[in-house]
């Protein structure tokens, strides 16, 4: 999103690497420039893309936690700067409580699955009870039922 990215947060980039044929010679263009492919196996890049992933797990976890008075980080958000050391300090902090990466990793599902619920539902209810605006720009009356306490 562009908030993250704001903060210093965004996915790696994989590093190119020249592509080559079957005799391990370089693939050109038509302008014989070598093609340049992206390396995914690139072990620092697999390495930086799951610390990628786990800052924003961490970071989902902690959004969807932060109002729950229950429950109190250690970890601060920074005023202003390092928001991928916030992400790996929360790592540490979710680590030494206990949590091990599949834990973060199932309550981040946990957190999507809720939220695209939650979504739908607030669209669902939306259309329930939200009439379609009147013509001509008439407010609509409404009546409130107020049940009977007998």
């Amino acid at each position: 999103s562009r908030r993250l990215r704001a903060r210093g947060i965004a996915p790696p980039a994989p590093p190119t690497r020249v592509a080559r044929d079957s005799a391990g010679h370089p693939l050109k263009d038509r302008h014989g420039q070598a093609l340049l492919v992206a390396d995914e196996r690139d072990a620092d890049y697999v390495a930086e893309k799951e610390r990628y992933q786990q800052q924003l797990a961490v970071l989902m976890i902690r959004e969807a936690l932060r109002f729950d008075e229950r429950i109190e980080f250690e970890t601060r958000p920074p005023e202003e700067g390092d928001w991928r050391g916030f992400a790996d300090d929360l790592c540490r902090e979710f680590e030494s409580s206990g949590w091990s990466l599949g834990d973060v990793g199932l309550v981040c599902q946990e957190v999507c699955r809720l939220s695209n619920l939650l979504d739908g539902a607030v669209r669902e209810a939306e259309e329930v009870f939200t009439p379609p605006a009147p013509a001509g720009g008439e407010r609509p009356n409404l009546r409130v039922h107020v049940p009977s306490s007998t």
